[in-house]
């Protein structure tokens, strides 16, 4: 009566159904065959309204904040976790309009 879990993991490479078999094998003489199956799904994110395809952040004066809320639907079959990023050019632009130095020295580099 004893028994052992053997965990399987699945990364999909690709947007795809997968299937085979897996042959697990007792003493040499008894064999287990169990067939494996699983799907890569695509991720798909998209705006609920299409006008937050631009976000204008209207006119404020220094030391102020406009904020606005847009809002994403996940449409995949399955959760999606995702991380929003700001393009580096993005991040450049705004240091430049704020007059904000891209000079930073590197505390290692003297």
């Amino acid at each position: 009566g004893e028994s052992i879990q053997y965990p399987i993991k699945f990364f999909p490479q690709e947007i795809r159904k997968y299937r085979d078999e897996v042959l697990f094998e007792v003493n040499g003489s008894y064999k287990v065959p169990v067939i494996i199956a699983g799907e890569g799904v695509p991720i798909r994110l998209a705006l609920l309204k299409e006008s937050d395809k631009l976000v204008n952040l209207g006119e404020i004066r220094s030391g102020q904040q406009s904020v606005r809320i847009i809002q994403l639907a996940n449409l995949s079959r399955i959760a999606a976790r995702f991380k929003l990023t700001v393009p580096e050019a993005v991040i450049s632009r705004i240091k430049k309009l704020h007059g904000i130095s891209d000079d930073k020295k590197d505390a290692n580099s003297e």
